[in-house]
């Protein structure tokens, strides 16, 4: 998934679940969902940093040095983006421990009949090696997140649209 998903998607979760917590858990934190990612550029991506342990060492050092609320958002953060990454070819949850990619693959499509196809499946280290050999470059930014900013950015105008009333119109 795109980073900037990676980021915007747990963001308006976080804020709709929980709108009294401190903002500055929400925003300070945010960078954890991108943490995650840097394995791409110093081994193979959804290994080495896409895992449960990795989510908790991130999680503990956070809780360590600030509290149990910013340890339960850096939680929350790191498991969003292993969860938003579960399609194929997956995350290596367990890694260490075991070095296999899982993944979640789900649809539901209308023909003839409703074809619903839900499935679970692991990748081995080697088959992830050959995709990353196959694939050509990550995408950034792509039309999913182009729309999801637009739609963002009718929302804020809406909420604040007497305000923006107020900027624009001349003071007679």
């Amino acid at each position: 998934m795109e980073p900037l998903l990676h980021a915007i998607i747990p963001l308006i979760f976080l804020l709709a679940i929980f709108p009294k917590l401190d903002k500055n858990y929400i925003f300070l934190l945010l960078p954890i969902v991108w943490l995650i990612d840097l394995d791409t550029y110093f081994g193979v991506h959804r290994l080495y940093l896409h895992n449960i342990v990795f989510v908790l060492l991130v999680a503990g050092f956070v809780y360590w040095r600030w509290n149990n609320t910013a340890g339960f958002v850096a939680l929350y953060y790191g498991a969003s983006h292993l969860i938003l990454d579960l399609a194929y070819p997956g995350v290596a949850l367990f890694y260490p421990l075991v070095e296999k990619c899982y993944y979640v693959t789900a649809s539901i499509q209308r023909a003839s009949t409703w074809l619903v196809d839900f499935s679970v499946g692991t990748v081995s280290k080697e088959e992830i090696l050959y995709n990353i050999v196959m694939q050509d470059s990550m995408n950034y930014f792509s039309e999913s997140s182009f729309i999801l900013i637009l739609l963002l950015l009718v929302l804020v105008v809406i909420k604040y649209r007497n305000k923006i009333k107020k900027v624009f119109v001349k003071k007679s």
